[in-house]
């Protein structure tokens, strides 16, 4: 997978990173700790502008939440229902169960489930959870996760 990464970032630079966070709800087939573990290793060796990385990574994830929310809003109770009867569905009941035991803060723990963490900001919109609490939970979870993630890799 590191090689398809490899590749990919040869080919189109930090628009794949962009890319790959921002279309990974809607199936892009790249793992998102595999990119950015492997973005982080190659800024860490000198490669790639850690500064550059990370923001192309962080903007592309906060889009990616950002049109998560919006079309769970806009679709609501519908698109859940559609998810639940695609292959998404297991995703689906997991960010439910998570929502219904801890809250919004249900939007910072799903960061670190994969799929969950695209899942979520759909289930947060249909439930029509304020904006500016999905956005204090949702960015708080994306700016942990990110921060850890690269930080594991340029140390790694």
């Amino acid at each position: 997978m590191t090689e398809t990464i490899h590749a990919m970032l040869d080919s189109w630079g930090y628009v794949f990173l962009f890319l790959a966070f921002c279309l990974g709800p809607f199936g892009i087939p790249v793992p998102n700790e595999i990119t950015i573990l492997t973005a982080s290793g190659l800024a860490n060796a000198g490669l790639l502008d850690p500064w550059s990385v990370y923001g192309v990574i962080a903007s592309g994830l906060f889009v990616a939440v950002n049109a998560g929310y919006a079309l769970g809003r806009l679709f609501g109770a519908g698109l859940i229902a559609r998810i639940r009867q695609a292959r998404l569905r297991r995703y689906a009941e997991r960010g439910s169960r998570l929502l219904d035991r801890f809250g919004s803060i249900a939007l910072l723990l799903a960061f670190f489930i994969p799929v969950v963490r695209y899942v979520m900001p759909l289930l947060a919109g249909a439930g029509g959870l304020r904006y500016r609490t999905f956005a204090l939970y949702a960015y708080a979870g994306m700016l942990v996760w990110t921060l850890l993630f690269f930080g594991i890799g340029m140390i790694g």
